[in-house]
């Protein structure tokens, strides 16, 4: 019976034991879960995640293409640059690349022999020329009207002058002195306002010829810069490459 009683008492300590050990934490645990358990996510979640980049943070611009927003092509911020409007896209399209890449101060100071310098005094020329075209082709325009209406006048005063001279004639056999002198007077004042007309028409067609000649001198001016710029890019330039290159720097 004694000995029946002591293995119940064992077998009772025992269980306790082990129910203690269950239910508590060991020692040396940190609260983790078990070894058996896997941390962090499925391989499958992650098997997309370029080399090198920590799951949870984007990934950089170069490993998805992309172009992050606000940044220039080639890294340049040209948001508050100096006005050198077209120069390298010019000198870009006549050729040269290296050119297109220059700085906004490698454009201020380029030396006119390279072709960036070259398109800078282009612009510079041809930004005058045409100024002195404009202005030379309205006084040409205006000057080109008075003479037309001086031509005008000049015709109404030799009709004039023949009307009056016809009169006087009619008059030499018929009439009375007094007749004929009215007539010569009429005639005479027609050949004044003829020639007053005339001397007009002279001064006008010499303002007239001066404006062309500015004209042509501006016109030249154009055609040498032109000239220039070919020669510099090495390449005939064609109408509608030198309107490409005019428009880039805002010369239209």
């Amino acid at each position: 019976m004694k000995t029946k009683s002591f293995l119940i008492a064992t077998a009772a300590t025992a269980a306790l034991c082990t129910s203690t050990a269950l239910a508590a934490p060991s020692i040396h645990s940190h609260g983790g879960p078990p070894a058996s358990v896997t941390m962090g996510p499925p391989a499958a979640a992650t098997a997309h995640v370029p080399q090198g980049n920590a799951v949870g943070h984007a990934a950089p611009a170069s490993a998805t293409g992309e172009t992050p927003a606000g940044a220039g092509v080639g890294g340049n911020d040209t948001g508050n640059a100096p006005d050198n409007t077209g120069i390298a896209d010019a000198a870009n399209l006549l050729g040269n690349l290296n050119a297109a890449h220059a700085s906004d101060t490698a454009l201020e100071h380029a030396s006119p022999k390279s072709m960036v310098g070259a398109v800078a005094t282009y612009k510079s020329s041809m930004t005058t020329a045409l100024a002195q075209k404009g202005a030379a082709q309205a006084v040409v325009n205006t000057a080109q009207t008075v003479v037309t209406n001086d031509l005008a006048t000049v015709a109404a005063d030799k009709t004039a002058v023949a009307s009056a001279q016809t009169a006087l004639n009619n008059l030499l056999s018929t009439a009375s002195a007094a007749d004929r002198t009215t007539a010569q007077t009429n005639l005479n004042a027609a050949n004044a306002a003829l020639a007053a007309a005339s001397a007009q028409l002279a001064t006008d067609q010499a303002s007239l010829a001066t404006a062309q000649s500015q004209l042509a001198a501006a016109q030249a001016a154009i055609d040498a810069a032109r000239a220039a710029l070919a020669s510099e890019a090495n390449k005939p330039l064609t109408t509608a490459a030198l309107a490409q290159v005019d428009a880039l720097l805002g010369l239209n």
